[in-house]
């Protein structure tokens, strides 16, 4: 196992260590620890690799997916929610259309009025168990039944965060790839690609040059 610390302020070094472990085969999860508030504590990040997820045992866990779409080869891979989000945000991420409302005059998204509920922990516990005996294909039934594990388990309106330091004792995540973000060289120009410099990358966009990082 590899440990990496990528802490920093000024550049966004996610996605590089992400191009990197895909070039190299590798699998690698990240923790933003955000942890402020400790004393004498500031937040950081860690990347882990490994040639094989096995080999990161508890740190590699499946609710570090949930945030993300399904596995992408190519374009960007990015989280559609942060770790802070509750854990029915990314259900209804995945299900938007059957937790939208439907019908002229509706006030309420069907989402809205489930946590609204008497028992809204069972009412996301039934729609998740309706969506799983209906699912045909195999990564959508492995999500699924992760978040039913999740919801039986924490409910809700539990973060993806708390679920897991709860579980693991960590929130270790997948990491974000960008297309345009390349391995790294020694070349200067690599490292302006991620540079949260708002600035610089207003002088980027101006000359049309990739800028796939934005503060």
């Amino acid at each position: 196992i590899l440990a990496l610390h990528i802490s920093n302020k000024y550049v966004k070094l996610e996605p590089v260590v992400a191009a990197i472990a895909r070039d190299l085969g590798l699998t690698a999860r990240v923790w933003n620890d955000d942890s402020e508030r400790r004393p004498g504590k500031t937040a950081s990040s860690w990347v882990v690799l490994a040639r094989d997820p096995k080999h990161l045992g508890s740190l590699y866990t499946s609710t570090g997916d949930l945030l993300f779409n399904g596995a992408v080869s190519t374009g960007d891979d990015k989280a559609r929610a942060s770790m802070d989000a509750q854990l029915f945000i990314s259900l209804y991420l995945d299900y938007p259309n059957e937790l939208t409302a439907i019908g002229p005059g509706k006030r309420k998204e069907k989402y809205q009025e489930m946590n609204e509920e008497d028992d809204a922990k069972g009412a996301w516990i039934a729609f998740t168990e309706g969506k799983l005996a209906q699912a045909k294909d195999p990564e959508e039934k492995a999500r699924l039944t992760t978040y039913l594990e999740l919801l039986k388990k924490h409910g809700p309106f539990t973060t993806h965060q708390d679920a897991m330091v709860r579980d693991h004792g960590h929130a270790y995540r997948r990491l974000e790839t960008l297309k345009d973000v390349p391995s790294w060289t020694d070349d200067y120009s690599d490292v302006m690609r991620v540079m949260m410099i708002p600035e610089l990358q207003r002088v980027r966009k101006f000359f049309g040059l990739p800028t796939p990082v934005e503060r």
